[in-house]
């Protein structure tokens, strides 16, 4: 201390007594500052790595090397701005910063007038930077670590500054009297959120697992095949009430659900599901079926004519017989199935002058002695027809000739009598055309509609009967032509067909016979029929024609409007293998 520090404050003279007014009124307005910044920030938090926390400190310098009071300076002036700091700040606050002496002429004059604002401005505090975000990548979550307790903290001694000597007021900020925890993790909140949850117990994850699946043994297979064909030929005695059988020591229970068609040419449907308990573990399977009308047959007989035989024939689709066929194989010319082959009885190929082996002949498979399919005893479904709007149904008095026209018009004329001629327009709902009793129709053209045509005598095909969308080319084609008598369906002689091919494109059902006249003419050509024929029996048609019946695929899900149906239903779908049942409704 200077010798003019000794004197008091009494004995100096006026000069002297400014200085130290005006170092006073510095130093507490310093001191009036810092505190408001200490109010206003947070309090830093030492216990959590987390926290963080900015401390500015502003240094006043005190000398005296005149001995009348030394000159006040910025600590700004002669030290660099201070850095965020990210450990204690007591460790910060309690560093010296080595300053130099100012010189005296930088000491603000006393006696000049400065207003609190420009004295506010000078000795502003910087403000704080906001601190960078952690740049570490996320961590996997891990359950928190139980804490170690960590040796009590020992704050770091102040260095010694060189003279001149820097007072501060870290020495008042209060002493951390808790361990450190600095480098210990804390938990986030998803972290104490899943400690948490572990207590809790968990629910069974195991019911949202895929089902799992197990092929059908060999006897349960045979099994269920002749189950289902006893459902299938009775299927009104098995609806409702579920049913329940033994076998092999394993029961076996079915459910069956009946679903009607949407419409006259849809198709019933039946859902049938079958399940059982084997290794402690419930299974099912499930499969679809659906009623067979008599157009999904490419072709039905219900009794074969023994003077007929199939010889030069091929028939693309399914066939059934109630009764025996004959096949016949003679100068390298035999028959061809290509679908699957069911009759009643059996298969006679005596008359045949050659072996006939039924691996060349029955492609599709051959299945004997099954049970008959009855022909219904009346052909038309008068109640569906009955709901049917008058404009769409078109009754014939006598015996008339239709001809249909691609652009989706049909004429007719009677036969006898009035030949004046009518046109009318089909439109794209199902028509109905039908002949009153004992009459008979005659039918050719290029259809552009869905038609049912009807005869209670006989159903003539004068020529060709086309569609005018040709499902062949175009398998979303909604032209349908259903042929049903109660008599004969026949192919017209050759004086009217031409002489060559005929093609017919139709569903065709004859109570009696479906017949070629004037078989016996040598024509050479090919009746082509695209659709199905099923009759009570058949003529022959050679030499005049030989045959070919191509079944249309898109009759194994519809039918033409009305036509009849069998009380028959078949397996449409099904993989043949057991699905387990999950607890909770999965699988």
């Amino acid at each position: 201390m200077s010798k003019s520090t000794r004197k008091g404050i009494g004995g100096l003279g006026e000069r002297s007594r400014l200085r130290c007014l005006a170092l006073f009124g510095s130093v507490g307005l310093h001191l009036l500052l810092l505190a408001g910044v200490v109010m206003l920030y947070p309090r830093y938090d030492p216990s959590s790595e987390t926290s963080s926390g900015v401390v500015f400190a502003e240094f006043v310098l005190l000398d005296d090397s005149n001995g009348d009071g030394g000159p006040v300076q910025d600590a700004e002036a002669v030290a660099d701005e201070p850095e965020p700091m990210a450990g204690h700040a007591e460790d910060a606050l309690a560093a010296s910063l080595p300053v130099d002496a100012g010189d005296e002429n930088e000491l603000p004059n006393a006696s000049e007038e400065r207003d609190g604002s420009e004295l506010l401005q000078a000795y502003a505090l910087p403000l704080p930077r906001e601190l960078p975000q952690s740049r570490d990548p996320p961590q996997p979550l891990q359950p928190p670590q139980p804490q170690q307790p960590s040796q009590p903290y020992q704050p770091p001694q102040p260095q010694q500054p060189p003279q001149p000597q820097l007072e501060t007021w870290a020495h008042d900020l209060p002493q951390p009297t808790q361990p450190s925890l600095r480098g210990v993790p804390l938990p986030s909140m998803l972290e104490a959120e899943l400690v948490a949850a572990v207590a809790a117990p968990l629910p069974d994850f195991s019911i949202f697992r895929e089902p799992d699946n197990a092929p059908l043994e060999t006897g349960e297979h045979q099994m269920l095949d002749e189950m289902v064909a006893e459902w299938s030929t009775d299927a009104d005695a098995v609806t409702g009430e579920p049913l329940s059988w033994e076998h092999d020591g394993r029961t076996y229970r079915a459910r069956i659900t009946r679903n009607a068609a949407d419409d006259n040419m849809g198709m019933d449907q039946m859902v049938v599901e079958v399940s059982t308990e084997r290794d402690g573990r419930r299974w099912s399977t499930q499969m679809r079926m659906q009623r067979l009308a008599f157009s999904s047959f490419a072709q039905f007989v219900d009794r074969w004519d023994p003077d007929v035989q199939i010889h030069d024939d091929e028939i693309d689709g399914r066939f059934h017989s109630n009764s025996e066929i004959f096949v016949s194989r003679s100068g390298g010319v035999q028959p061809t199935f290509h679908g699957k082959v069911t009759t009643a009885r059996r298969v006679i190929t005596s008359n045949s002058e050659r072996f006939v082996r039924r691996e060349e002949v029955f492609l599709g498979g051959l299945e004997t002695r099954v049970k008959r399919i009855q022909l219904p005893q009346q052909f038309v479904a008068l109640d569906e027809i009955d709901d049917v709007p008058a404009e769409r149904v078109h009754r014939f008095a006598a015996d008339a000739a239709i001809t249909f026209h691609v652009d989706g018009n049909f004429s007719w004329a009677y036969l006898k009598g009035d030949m004046s001629g009518h046109r009318i327009r089909l439109s794209d709902e199902p028509h109905y055309l039908l002949g009153d009793k004992g009459v008979s129709l005659r039918v050719s053209g290029v259809v552009n509609g869905k038609v049912l045509v009807y005869a209670p005598v006989d159903i003539v095909i004068g020529d060709d009967l086309l569609y005018a969308d040709d499902p062949r080319f175009n398998p979303a084609s909604d032209d349908y032509v259903g042929l049903i008598a109660d008599h004969n369906v026949a192919i017209a002689e050759s004086r009217l067909t031409g002489p060559g091919d005929v093609t017919v494109h139709a569903a065709i059902l004859a109570k009696r016979r479906f017949l070629v006249r004037n078989y016996r003419s040598r024509g050479g050509g090919t009746l082509h029929v695209y659709g199905s024929v099923a009759s009570g029996s058949l003529s022959a048609t050679e030499p005049r024609f030989r045959t070919r019946v191509e079944f249309d695929p898109r009759l194994g899900e519809a039918r033409p409007p009305g036509f009849p149906v069998t009380d028959r239903y078949e397996v449409v779908e099904w993989d043949g293998t057991w699905t387990e049942e999950l607890a909770g409704g999965a699988g």
